[in-house]
């Protein structure tokens, strides 16, 4: 449990916050209480997973109790705030009468979820893989893995506006008469026409980098123009927005692209390069290695392939453990 302002936020309030069972006053408490820092945002994201699971359940067959009982589990283990010790000892409740609370829960989600399905409002969220989708006026989006788009079947007249949490890429649809606005945490991004990448995957900052065009990125109290080769950066704890140059590293959008280039590049750099993009450590058993240096350009390929390549050009031996390659060789002459 925690305070904002004087107001308690209870885990019951998040959950009825995505539920849109709260008061406009108690919504404005959670919404403010969300904004004080991006760990009561996160936490209130993990309300809105948990949320989501619930209102899937409640899609499948609710005379299956073994699905009540899974939904039970699952609110169980919550401890999305920490809570003090209470100053006197309540009866608890049984536990039989929770399950029963957490079914009737699913009900309210399911009957939630058939009242606002007029809304068109669509939803795609992905898991370990990356996807493709084109919206209703043309535009493109690859969404990154763990990341999730909320947007409308059609557009309005005034605008095309969706939400973004994690990390994609845009292809927008030029449209002078229709601004494309995408609403993030603490912020959001408009465009005309443009190709860009926004990154909302830090609980401490967002990035938007563009290829493009011009976007708009702006919070509440300030804004940054952004042309192509530009980024801009927004830390969630201090509220402020930097403009800063692209870098041209060799794992930009390695995500999307899956292609790496590497022009002249220390084996130092190298290495980390194939850390940041593939997950696994690549550690030089020589220092010597280091200033090694290769040409060479990937597409799609198996980072045990990379590694044999540059073994090879290089006259390494590569060591594979359970969780890192190790590079070992005389240096280069």
């Amino acid at each position: 449990m925690s305070k904002e302002k004087g107001h308690i936020v209870s885990e019951e309030m998040l959950y009825r916050y995505w539920a849109n069972d709260l008061s406009k006053t108690d919504r404005d408490v959670v919404s403010q209480w969300a904004l004080t820092s991006p760990s009561n945002q996160r936490q209130l994201d993990e309300a809105e997973v948990f949320y989501l699971d619930m209102k899937a359940l409640a899609t499948l067959d609710d005379k299956n109790t073994a699905q009540t009982d899974k939904a039970w589990e699952k609110f169980k283990s919550q401890n999305l705030l920490s809570k003090k010790p209470p100053h006197k000892k309540h009866q608890p409740l049984p536990t039989q009468y929770l399950k029963y609370a957490a079914g009737l829960l699913l009900l309210l989600m399911a009957g939630w979820w058939y009242i606002s399905s007029d809304s068109k409002q669509l939803e795609i969220a992905t898991l370990e893989d990356t996807q493709e989708l084109q919206l209703a006026d043309g535009s493109n989006i690859t969404l990154n893995q763990h990341s999730k788009l909320s947007y409308p079947e059609t557009f309005g007249d005034s605008e095309r506006k969706v939400s973004l949490k994690g990390e994609a890429y845009f292809q927008v649809a030029a449209n002078k008469a229709q601004p494309f606005v995408i609403t993030l945490n603490q912020a959001q991004v408009t465009v005309i026409g443009t190709a860009f990448n926004i990154d909302a995957t830090s609980a401490d900052h967002i990035s938007v980098s563009v290829d493009e065009g011009t976007v708009r990125f702006s919070t509440i109290s300030e804004e940054v123009l952004l042309h192509a080769g530009e980024s801009g950066s927004l830390d969630l704890y201090a509220k402020s927005l930097t403009k800063l140059a692209v870098p041209e590293t060799p794992t930009h959008n390695f995500w999307r692209t899956k292609s790496l280039s590497f022009q002249n590049t220390p084996l130092d750099q190298v290495a980390t390069a194939l850390h940041d993009s593939y997950g696994l450590n690549i550690q030089l058993s020589n220092p010597a290695l280091a200033t090694c240096s290769i040409t060479v350009h990937f597409e799609n390929e198996e980072l045990d392939n990379i590694l044999d390549i540059i073994s090879s050009t290089l006259d390494l031996k590569v060591t594979k453990t359970e969780q890192s390659y190790y590079l070992s060789g005389d240096g280069c002459h």
